[in-house]
């Protein structure tokens, strides 16, 4: 590793706080202290079993690890975080391993308002959004039965986008997400984005039917 990124000798010991001649004794045979070998992994920044060759289980628990980062920090900060490690998805997708290049923030950061991402291969494609105002990651493997069996012309999709292109529909669902997945009736649609209330009674149940929206009981008390 310390060949690997152009490291000297002289380098690797100053950060760790050893002399140069520990490190040429470990690279012909010899081996660190436990405390030190911690020191070397973590300049490294790769794991003990990593530093004793243990390649093998090196992405053995990547999964959990991904979890547990998640899981660790409060839930305002998990999409953050998720987002993060989408980038380092999307970079391996495209075969580049150096996480320490183009960060997510480095690339966030930079004056360009429209930085896309977008990979297509034969079996899948995907589209990220780097932009600060808007941030998505879009992975779509191509389905076993191909992509014309499953997302070929339907008429469902006519009624939908026709649906969908209707502003009072489109008023609707903005509202609605404004609203942080709180209760609401017709009669709410009505009062706030000027709608009649057979109409809002319309465009809700159609959002059932594409199970935009769920719908549930409320009793009433005298």
């Amino acid at each position: 590793m310390r060949k690997e990124r152009g490291i000297t000798q002289e380098t690797l010991a100053k950060e760790i706080g050893v002399t140069s001649q520990a490190v040429s004794k470990w690279e012909t045979g010899g081996a660190p202290d436990l405390e030190t070998i911690i020191l070397v992994a973590d300049y490294f920044e790769v794991s003990i079993d990593q530093i004793f060759g243990r390649s093998m289980n090196e992405y053995g628990n990547i999964d959990k690890l991904v979890a547990k980062s998640i899981v660790s920090l409060p839930p305002e900060q998990r999409l953050k975080k998720a987002f993060e490690y989408c980038w380092v998805i999307e970079k391996s997708i495209m075969g580049d391993d150096n996480t320490d290049e183009n960060t997510l923030n480095e690339i966030m950061e930079k004056d360009s308002k429209q930085k896309y991402s977008q990979i297509a291969y034969d079996n899948g494609f995907t589209f990220m959004s780097l932009n600060n105002d808007l941030q998505y990651f879009l992975l779509m493997p191509e389905p076993e039965s191909g992509w014309q069996k499953e997302l070929g012309f339907k008429e469902e999709y006519l009624s939908l986008f026709n649906f969908l292109g209707n502003k009072d529909v489109l008023k609707t669902l903005y509202f609605l997400y404004e609203r942080d997945n709180k209760p609401f009736t017709p009669k709410l649609l009505e009062d706030s984005i000027g709608v009649q209330y057979s109409e809002a009674e319309e465009i809700l149940n159609k959002l059932k039917e594409y199970q935009l929206i769920t719908t549930s009981t409320i009793d009433h008390f005298s």
